[in-house]
């Protein structure tokens, strides 16, 4: 009998950890939103030249979502030169 092991949610972390780990353990993966995906998702845009495909992962960043993320911007990080 193979471990087991349990992966919540399907984002991109979480579909990751399960084709990894699908050849050496029984993997049930758990999800609480009606689709997988997480934040990594791909919606129809109706164009009078047809559909297109609009992907919205990269909407997720934003400031006032990500306050921790601006300390590691490039202007507010120092250079400092290393001696060899």
């Amino acid at each position: 009998m193979r471990p087991r092991v349990a992966v919540v949610g399907t984002g991109v972390a979480g579909l990751t950890c399960t084709h990894v780990l699908r050849h050496d353990f029984d993997v049930t993966v758990f999800e609480a939103a009606p689709r997988p995906g997480g934040h990594t998702n791909t919606v129809s845009i109706a164009l009078p030249e047809g559909e297109f495909p609009v992907d919205t992962g990269f909407i997720v960043y934003n400031e006032p979502g990500y306050r921790a993320w601006s300390a590691c911007s490039p202007s507010s990080m120092s250079s400092r030169s290393r001696a060899t």
